[in-house]
C-alpha cells in the first residue's frame, strides 16, 4: 500500500507509474466516459430503490475504480463479487492501519509470542487479513493478464502500464500500485458522497441555488457532463465544502518522521509517528468563517477561503496519485445527482421530519452517522432521461463476473 510504505524505490516507482497514467488532469481525460457510465448507473439504481443510497455510492465507487484500474466492468444490477471483496478487503485494512488499536504496536515484542498466548491474537487477524489482501492483489490483475491475452481488454492503468512489456520486478510494481489506488480511493470516495447527501437534506438553500445555476447552464434536456465543470462554480463550491465539511480521514494516515527533526521548539524523533489534524485544519476558525456551517461561497468572490483540495488529499511526495480521478468522480456525481433528484430529510409515518445526528463513526476513514434522506426526481422529465440510461449505453448484461473466481476465505 502506497500509503504505508517507506520512502523507498519500491515507493518512488511505484509513484512515478500512478503519476503518468493518471497523476494529472489531461491523463485522466480517457477515463470520463467510463465514470459518466458508472454515475448514470448509480443514478439509476437510486431512482429505483433510494432507501439503499448506502449501498448504491458504495457500488459506484467500486466500479469506477475497478474499471479505470484493470478495465473491469461491474454489472448494472448492484451486485459484483469483485466488489464485495474490495469492500471486505477495504474494511479489514481500515481495521489494521488505526493508530493505537493494536497491542503489537505499542509493545513490538509480543510478535514473538505463540499465536494462542494472551495477547497474541492478532497473529491470527493479520494472516486472514492477508489472505483477503493477496485475492484482491491478484484476482483482478490476473482479470486483466486474461483479457489481454485474448484481445478483448479495455484501457485501464494495468493494461496501460503492462504494454510497455514490463520485466519481472516491474510487473510486481504494477500489481501492488493498482491494488492500492483501490485501497486509497474507493472507501473515502463514499465518506464524500454520503457527507454530500447528509449536507443537501440539511441545507435545502445550498441545494437550491446549486440546481437553478444547473438548470441555467445546462437546462434540463440534459445532465450535466464533465465539459460543463468550468461553467458551474457554485456546483464545484459545493464540492469544496462537502470536503472541508466533513473529513473523511481526519488524522490522515499514521506517518514516521525519517530523521530527528524540530519545529517551533518542539523536538521530534526519529520515527516518530505523526498524524496530520486534517479534520483540525478544516474547522480551524482562522481560516474559515463559521467552520461548522456548510456554505459554498466561502469559495467564491475575491475573499476566497482556503481550497481543502490544498489539503485533504495529502502532502508532497505523499500526495494521493488518484486525487484527479476522485475529484473528477466526485464532481460528476455532485453535479448529476443535483440535476436529477429532489434531496429531503426523511420523514416519519407521520409527516414529520426526521432531524438526521450529524456525526461520523471513528475509523481510519469516517463515514457520517448512519442517516436515511428523501429521494425523488425533479421531475418526470428527468425521470426520463435516468430511465434512458440503459438503452444510451447497452451494460455489458452481467458484466466482467463470469471471467473470475473468488474462493472463500
Amino acid at each position: 500500500m502506497m500509503g504505508i510504505m517507506d520512502y523507498n524505490d519500491h515507493l518512488r516507482v511505484q509513484r512515478k507509474m500512478a503519476g503518468k497514467r493518471i497523476g494529472s488532469k489531461n491523463s485522466i481525460a480517457k477515463f470520463l466516459p467510463s465514470i459518466e457510465l458508472q454515475v448514470r448507473q448509480f443514478l439509476r439504481q437510486t431512482m429505483n430503490s433510494p432507501e439503499n443510497l448506502h449501498e448504491h455510492l458504495q457500488y459506484e465507487s467500486a466500479s469506477v475504480i475497478l474499471d479505470m484500474t484493470y478495465g473491469y466492468q461491474t454489472g448494472p444490477n448492484g451486485h459484483d463479487p469483485l466488489v464485495d471483496l474490495a469492500g471486505q478487503w477495504m474494511a479489514e485494512f481500515c481495521d489494521a492501519v488505526v493508530a493505537g488499536a493494536w497491542l503489537v504496536d505499542l509493545i513490538p515484542w509480543i510478535r514473538y509470542l505463540p499465536e494462542w498466548f494472551p495477547g497474541a491474537g492478532f497473529k491470527s487477524t493479520a494472516r486472514r487479513y492477508h489472505a483477503r489482501y493477496m485475492q484482491a492483489l491478484n484476482i483482478p490483475f490476473d482479470f486483466t493478464e486474461k483479457q489481454m491475452a485474448r484481445g478483448s481488454q479495455k484501457p485501464s492503468y494495468v493494461a496501460d502500464l503492462l504494454d510497455e512489456d514490463p520485466g519481472p520486478e516491474d510487473i510486481k510494481e504494477i500489481k501492488y500500485s493498482a491494488t492500492a489506488l483501490y485501497g486509497g480511493g474507493a472507501d473515502t470516495t463514499v465518506g464524500t458522497l454520503r457527507s454530500f447527501f447528509l449536507a443537501m437534506s440539511l441545507y435545502p438553500e445550498v441545494q437550491r441555488k446549486a440546481q437553478e445555476e444547473i438548470d441555467r447552464v445546462v437546462g434540463a434536456d440534459r445532465l450535466p457532463d464533465p465539459h460543463d465543470r468550468e461553467n458551474l462554480p457554485y456546483v464545484d463550491a459545493v464540492l469544496s465544502e462537502t470536503l472541508r465539511w466533513m473529513t473523511v480521514a481526519s488524522l490522515g494516515l499514521p506517518h514516521s518522521s525519517v530523521e530527528e527533526d524540530e519545529f517551533r521548539g518542539y523536538r521530534i524523533p526519529k520515527q516518530s509517528i505523526i498524524l496530520p489534524a486534517v479534520a483540525w485544519f478544516a474547522r480551524d476558525p482562522s481560516t474559515y468563517k463559521q467552520p461548522e456551517s456548510f456554505n459554498p461561497d466561502r469559495f467564491l468572490g475575491p475573499n476566497k477561503e482556503l481550497d481543502p483540495r490544498t489539503y485533504i488529499f495529502g502532502y508532497g511526495r505523499r500526495v494521493c496519485p488518484g486525487r484527479y480521478f476522485a475529484d473528477a468522480n466526485l464532481f460528476l456525481m455532485l453535479a448529476q445527482s443535483l440535476a436529477a433528484f429532489h434531496i429531503r430529510k426523511a420523514v416519519d409515518s407521520e409527516g414529520r421530519d426526521i432531524e438526521p445526528a450529524v456525526g461520523q463513526v471513528p475509523g481510519a476513514i469516517s463515514h457520517p452517522t448512519p442517516f436515511q434522506c428523501n429521494i425523488k426526481p425533479r421531475s418526470e422529465k428527468y425521470k426520463d432521461l435516468i430511465s434512458k440510461i440503459d438503452i444510451e449505453h447497452d451494460p455489458l448484461e452481467k458484466g466482467d463476473c463470469e471471467f473470475i473466481h473468488i474462493e472463500h476465505i
